[in-house]
């Protein structure tokens, strides 16, 4: 749940909407279902009785249908604001991402490839929204909602109700033996697509080496191995999702087939009214749906926490620009234009500059010679800030890092 903890402060920026778009879908929608499926009982009953007119169910009808209407529009309002919490939301985790990578010191960037920040901008901050929204929404959506078709059935009769909740926890159970699996199978798709948008990047930047090399057979090669990875991690996914579906659906389905026939049976043998019968089969399709829908959002959920923890490791970046670094400002040297200070910068365990200390006055012109990597560009990189570096570069009286 530590991912759902952290997106929290989402929702706090638009917690109307998020309230509007996952409260209002939920309880309309129940409230719909349920006053048709009682629509429906009461017709049954006033078709069995003799004395009622057909006028008097037509009316009934004809009263109904507005307020059904009614339901099913505050339904749909309730499902557009959802969605524009969901765009709200993906557009706050980009700026995030963005502003991260602007103010975090290079060696932060230096840690993954083009194509890892690609894949994570592209594919993972959308995954990471649907933390907030579509996992969260099909967690209390079912809740409301099943709870009350639940509630419904077990009031009309207590057999079927308990026989109906029996199977929808039988559903539950099923989805998340395949929990760990699933989000096992999602990680892997991730790091192949990871790979294969890297090889593809490099192969765009390198395009013209790689023809020079003539190295055009090797590098198709690469990609090509990368893209049959990929497709092998995307079919074990999919094998795993079919099998959570099969067995998960055989219970769903018994739920929806058998419930309805043994009303039919307790309704002949005189236990129940065949009016009930029809609210019961209403009902039941409704809950086992929804039930299946609330186990699914827990799978869903652990593999949307993955893209956030990916996401999240660009976020948590570091800001260069720190309290600690801020009061280095203070006492620098006025009158010069340009000051090194003990200025040392290495390539992984390649030291090539150290503790390199110099000034250059203004309109004072400085050569700088060597041999090839003694680190004359290297020198030049920091004082445009291309590199990360140890000590301090002072210009004009203000302090870059």
């Amino acid at each position: 749940m530590k991912a759902l903890f952290s997106m929290i402060k989402y929702i706090c920026k638009n917690w109307k909407l998020w309230v509007c778009g996952i409260l209002f879908p939920a309880f309309f929608s129940m409230a719909t279902n349920i006053y048709f499926a009682d629509i429906l009982q009461n017709y049954v009953t006033k078709v069995t009785e003799h004395q009622t007119s057909l006028q008097e169910i037509s009316r009934m009808l004809l009263f109904s249908l507005p307020v059904l209407l009614l339901l099913s529009c505050i339904d749909d309002i309730g499902l557009y604001i959802f969605s524009l919490f969901l765009a709200s939301t993906e557009n706050e985790l980009r700026y995030d991402f963005y502003n991260s990578l602007v103010h975090t010191p290079l060696k932060n960037i230096q840690k993954l490839k083009q194509g890892e920040f690609i894949t994570r901008y592209n594919v993972d901050i959308e995954q990471s929204a649907n933390i907030v929204s579509y996992d969260i929404f099909g967690v209390i959506y079912p809740l409301i909602a099943g709870t009350g078709y639940m509630v419904a059935v077990l009031l009309a009769d207590f057999r079927i109700g308990f026989l109906m909740l029996l199977l929808g926890v039988t559903v539950i159970i099923l989805n998340f033996s395949f929990l760990r699996r699933i989000k096992r199978a999602q990680a892997e798709i991730l790091q192949a697509k990871e790979t294969y948008v890297s090889d593809c990047s490099d192969v765009i930047r390198g395009k013209m080496s790689i023809r020079q090399y003539s190295a055009q057979k090797v590098m198709s090669q690469k990609a090509g191995e990368a893209a049959n990875n990929l497709y092998r991690k995307e079919c074990r996914a999919v094998q795993l999702e079919t099998m959570k579906l099969l067995t998960s659906d055989v219970v769903a389905n018994s739920c929806i087939y058998l419930l309805t026939p043994i009303a039919c049976i307790m309704a002949a043998c005189g236990h129940i009214d065949v009016s009930v019968v029809l609210f019961i089969h209403q009902l039941c399709r409704w809950f086992i749906m929804y039930t299946q829908n609330f186990a699914t959002s827990f799978v869903h959920y652990s593999k949307h926490s993955l893209s956030f923890q990916r996401v999240n490791a660009v976020i948590s970046f570091e800001n260069e620009l720190t309290e600690n670094h801020a009061s280095r400002c203070e006492n620098i040297p006025e009158n010069f234009a340009v000051t090194f200070q003990n200025v040392s910068v290495a390539y992984g365990n390649h030291q090539v500059l150290k503790g390199v200390s110099f000034t250059a006055s203004p309109g004072e012109c400085i050569g700088i010679i060597g041999e090839s990597g003694s680190g004359k560009s290297t020198l030049v990189k920091a004082l445009m800030q291309m590199i990360d570096y140890q000590g301090e570069i002072y210009k004009s009286s203000h302090i870059y890092f």
